[in-house]
């Protein structure tokens, strides 16, 4: 592809923000599209492009008056790193730009249109390969090239009073410290969640485990009683048969008895001359045989209670080795009900402590930040203490704390919402231990 023509392919929006903002990358020899940032805007008046030197990098920086849509590539033989700027008007940089310090050459601008928009483009020669990266810093386009090969030192541009921008660096640095500690104390919170969570959990399974072993052995109490109870209901059963046939025996032998002594007394009636005694004998006998009928009867009666009792025994244990057994539903329905709010509470937890590690992360990221920025806040008012800059160089120092700001306020946020999540996560665990004892 020619200078002057278009970049060979866009990335697609979503691809692009997949790329990492901070991608170090060696150059090739071939076109590597990089990725596209920021948000489109009417219009951007590029207005200025200016070059620092740091101890280990080359930044170019490009300012304009509305934050930089931008797509990266770059092309090989000669070397060079393209970044075309959406609706960018590069009318107002004065260019070309010699650096020549052995890594970049020549900085150049160039103006064209492509499907009717106008795309300011950014030409930065590379006399090595080196690793690059380029961000976008407010309305800024800032092009960071290691300098590690870099063969002439150039002094960086710098000027202004910087006071209240090193002031500001430090309150920002007294900010991270503190929200340091607000995740230091955010992960502690977490870990003391977690450990009453598991311990929480512990406690619930023990006494579900107990719950069991109680409910085992009271079904095994109801299933013996059970087992007794039916034995003597089958007794009883046995013995009130024995006795009901008994009483039949015996009816059989009042009847039969009965009708002896009416055969009896019918014949000693028909025989006049015989004597009472036989009368007498006869109805004696027939007295004997309802008295031992009425005894076999009350015999099959008492069998017959005997029955009736043994079998509202059998209901009766019956009755409860079904308590015992919703017992032991009920019993096992809590455990599963507890090992789901044990498992909540250490799942929370858990994010908890995520968030706090987050948070930690986050801040650490503000702090390098704002320690970078306090860096070049230094640099620069040491620069103007020796008079050799202008007022760029502060500019640039208040937009890196501005940055460094913005990074702090985030980490501290993040450490905030972390402590929050602990206490949330403490809470539940609290709950949960309670609900347990309840």
């Amino acid at each position: 592809m020619k200078e002057s023509g278009k970049p060979m392919r866009r990335l697609p929006p979503l691809a692009a923000r997949n790329r990492a903002v901070w991608p170090l990358v060696a150059l090739c020899t071939a076109a590597v599209p990089a990725y596209v940032c920021a948000a489109e805007v009417d219009h951007n008046a590029l207005s200025d492009l200016r070059v620092r030197e740091t101890s280990n990098a080359t930044e170019i920086v490009v300012s304009g008056t509305a934050p930089p849509t931008f797509t990266v590539f770059k092309l090989a033989d000669p070397a060079r790193l393209f970044i075309d700027i959406s609706n960018a008007d590069t009318a107002r940089l004065k260019t070309p730009v010699d650096i020549g310090n052995g890594v970049v050459g020549e900085v150049t601008a160039l103006q064209f249109s492509e499907s009717g928009a106008r795309v300011g483009r950014i030409i930065v020669g590379l006399e090595v390969d080196a690793l690059y990266k380029v961000v976008a810093l407010g309305n800024d386009l800032v092009v960071t090239v290691d300098a590690s090969q870099r063969r002439v030192q150039s002094v960086p541009v710098a000027g202004g009073d910087s006071a209240e921008t090193l002031q500001r660096l430090r309150d920002l640095e007294a900010r991270a410290v503190e929200a340091d500690a607000r995740a230091l104390a955010a992960e502690g919170q977490a870990a003391d969640a977690r450990t009453q969570a598991q311990r929480a959990a512990e406690q619930a399974r023990a006494a579900v485990e107990q719950a069991k072993r109680e409910s085992d052995a009271a079904r095994a109490a109801a299933e013996a009683r059970t087992g007794e109870a039916d034995a003597r209901a089958t007794l009883a059963a046995t013995r009130a048969a024995e006795a009901e046939q008994r009483a039949t025996q015996a009816d059989a032998r009042a009847r039969q008895a009965e009708q002896s002594a009416g055969d009896a007394l019918t014949q000693a009636r028909t025989a006049e001359g015989r004597s009472g005694d036989a009368l007498a004998s006869a109805k004696a006998a027939a007295q004997a045989a309802r008295t031992e009928a009425d005894h076999a009867r009350l015999t099959a009666e008492r069998s017959r209670a005997e029955a009736e009792a043994a079998r509202r025994e059998t209901e009766a244990a019956r009755a409860a080795a079904a308590t015992a057994f919703a017992a032991a539903e009920k019993a096992k329905a809590e455990r599963v009900a507890a090992e789901a709010v044990a498992s909540r509470a250490v799942a929370q937890a858990a994010t908890a402590q995520a968030e706090a590690e987050r948070a930690r992360g986050e801040k650490l990221a503000a702090e390098q930040t704002a320690r970078a920025a306090a860096a070049k806040a230094a640099e620069a008012e040491a620069q103007a203490q020796q008079g050799r800059g202008d007022a760029k160089a502060l500019a640039d120092a208040r937009a890196a704390a501005q940055a460094a700001e913005a990074m702090r306020a985030q980490a501290e946020a993040a450490a905030t919402h972390a402590m929050e999540k602990a206490r949330e996560a403490d809470a539940r665990a609290q709950a949960a231990e309670q609900d347990r004892s309840a």
